[in-house]
């Protein structure tokens, strides 16, 4: 394990993306948004996934020089294209207007298409929870498209994620970030490489049977969780992140692990001020349910993240060797 405090994770990362062509722009938005997610212990969509991005640069499915064009379509719509790079820049860029555009308004969206995929989908709705005071929900799809809709048998829509965040008046962040799969690409790509099966129910092979193989899973079918409830989830986040932003269906874009070309695909960002909706005090009465919640032993997602982040902070983190001898292979190569 190789221990780095979190600046020095940053600018690893930073280093990274701009060797292998990100501009600085470009770069510093995302190891923002990767180093977060490792601190949080989020490695699925750490530096893990970050190699990802740093093959997709080499490769050319991102364009690290792509300048983002955002529009202002109405007092609470901003639009982003990509332009074929990464989506973190122009949501970056649009951020601030998006939570002043919900604090005036009550509600504000930022859509943005033609873009990689958007990795940790989680880190945004946080920043508007515990930054902005707001909830927020986001919606993202990608490709290459690896589970059928419901019934069927031809893959359509890919893990097909959704995110939500609240905060509390004392900054507890309650944060849900979840696939529409049993299981998302990263997670079923390193039990390969680990040589680790995978859990039943996740996967099937091209042939449909059920497997624990992460390779057959990777040619076959991933599994929605829950059955139909998965996929219709999966079909309305299809339909939030591509049709309502423009971008292209899961199973039209190219892929986000393999070729030349870069995706086109979709994000989708919501942010509500509920004390515009009758929620006054609301943050009060989110302290109240997490109370209630924990007096019940329930749990509670994102609260570890959150303790897991400021830790992180204080004491720094922890990166495996594997991955690490990888990112200094890249910090070589590129």
């Amino acid at each position: 394990m190789k221990s780095l405090t979190f600046n020095e994770a940053l600018n690893l990362a930073k280093k990274a993306a701009l060797n292998c062509g990100a501009s600085k722009n470009h770069a510093l938005a995302l190891a923002r948004s990767i180093v977060t997610a490792e601190a949080e212990g989020n490695h699925a969509v750490g530096f893990a996934h970050f190699l990802d991005y740093l093959d997709a640069l080499k490769e050319g499915r991102i364009d690290g020089q792509a300048k983002p064009e955002i529009a202002q379509t109405t007092p609470i719509i901003q639009t982003i294209d990509a332009k074929g790079g990464m989506q973190h820049l122009g949501v970056d860029l649009a951020l601030n207007g998006l939570a002043e555009a919900a604090k005036t308004f009550g509600l504000a969206a930022i859509s943005s298409r033609n873009g990689y995929t958007i990795g940790a989908l989680a880190y945004y709705p946080r920043i508007l929870a515990e930054s902005h005071g707001l909830v927020s929900l986001c919606f993202a799809n990608a490709a290459p498209a690896v589970m059928p809709a419901s019934g069927g048998s031809t893959p359509r829509f890919c893990t097909n994620p959704m995110a939500f965040a609240v905060a509390d008046h004392l900054g507890r962040t309650i944060v849900i970030d979840q696939s529409s799969t049993a299981a998302a690409i990263v997670s079923i790509k390193q039990a390969a490489d680990r040589g680790d099966s995978i859990p039943e129910g996740w996967a099937l092979t091209k042939d449909g049977e059920p497997t624990i193989d992460p390779f057959e899973a990777l040619q076959g079918l991933f599994l929605p969780f829950g059955g139909a409830k998965g996929a219709n989830i999966a079909l309305m986040v299809e339909v939030l992140s591509a049709a309502v932003t423009g971008a292209d269906w899961s199973d039209e874009s190219a892929p986000f692990n393999v070729g030349t070309k870069p995706p086109s695909l979709g994000y989708f960002l919501l942010a509500i001020d509920p004390s515009k909706m009758g929620g006054t005090g609301y943050q009060n009465r989110i302290s109240e349910l997490i109370d209630k919640l924990k007096s019940d032993g329930a749990f509670l997602p994102g609260l570890q993240k959150q303790e897991n982040f400021r830790e992180s902070k204080i004491l720094g983190m922890k990166v495996d060797s594997k991955t690490w001898s990888k990112l200094q292979d890249y910090l070589g190569s590129c």
